[in-house]
């Protein structure tokens, strides 16, 4: 029992380590546009019991049961989910025709990062010395017929609430604001990007969605995030210690056996 002590203490440690990574990586995109933070789920003894039990399945109150659980104990916990929160993050305006902020959390900009195509919530874009909207990664923001915008800077340029662009009061272009069917399987390609996966994009109907001049900041809460990192670092200080005192008591019973012998 000791050394089921000792791993849980050192698993705990694992998972508070794995924890302070996903938080502090938020804390440092605190100010990148559109940035989505990310959020750890831990598997306690009771959650994993429930799910095997599920599974198995084994009913309560019962000497399997009993056994089943008395096992369950010893499992180590663990990160057993990491997943993004897309919640809408504050818009602030910056009166930067080429900030772009979606007025949903279900929709993305369309980007061109060298080959693929991606999805981005950072709407800072410029245009860069072809005459293409990029973002600062220099991926191209991507039209409704999924082509470059090209914009010619000697004109007028307008974006209207529909994602319609106008260029001296003529339609130019129409922003090519997508929706996927499960963003749980998009993954973080870097710089504020998302990989799309093996699944469909949808043009969306964009009547409203889009704020010219404006920009959606980090979904990170630093009050929360701060907290949280307090926490974390004292349940790993606690684990920490615990372990440690796992291990003396594993050394005096070494000792104390090899004495008895001689």
């Amino acid at each position: 029992m000791m050394q089921s002590g000792y791993y849980n203490s050192i698993g705990a440690m694992v998972t508070q380590f794995n924890k302070l990574d996903t938080i502090t990586n938020n804390l440092a995109n605190l100010n990148t546009a559109g940035f989505k933070q990310d959020k750890n789920i831990i598997g306690d003894f009771m959650r994993l019991y429930q799910e095997k039990r599920d599974i198995l399945p084994l009913e309560n109150n019962t000497v399997e049961g009993s056994k089943f659980y008395n096992r369950t104990m010893d499992r180590v916990p663990q990160v057993v989910e990491q997943y993004t929160d897309y919640a809408q993050g504050p818009i602030k305006q910056t009166e930067n025709p080429l900030d772009l902020a979606i007025k949903s959390k279900h929709n993305f900009f369309l980007i061109q990062s060298g080959e693929n195509m991606q999805l981005s919530r950072n709407g800072a874009f410029s245009v860069n010395e072809d005459g293409f909207l990029v973002n600062k990664n220099g991926d191209y923001l991507l039209g409704s017929d999924k082509s470059k915008i090209s914009i010619n800077t000697n004109t007028r340029l307008d974006i209207d609430s529909d994602g319609l662009i106008y260029q001296d009061n003529e339609l130019s272009n129409e922003l090519f604001i997508a929706s996927v069917e499960n963003t749980k399987k998009l993954t973080k390609a870097g710089n504020g990007n998302f990989h799309i996966g093996e699944q469909n994009i949808y043009h969306n109907d964009t009547s409203g969605l889009i704020a010219s001049g404006y920009l959606e900041q980090s979904n990170v809460n630093s009050i929360y995030s701060m907290s949280e990192l307090i926490v974390t670092n004292r349940l790993l200080e606690m684990s920490q210690k615990a372990a440690n005192s796992q291990m003396d008591d594993m050394n005096n019973d070494a000792i104390n056996k090899i004495a008895s012998t001689k």
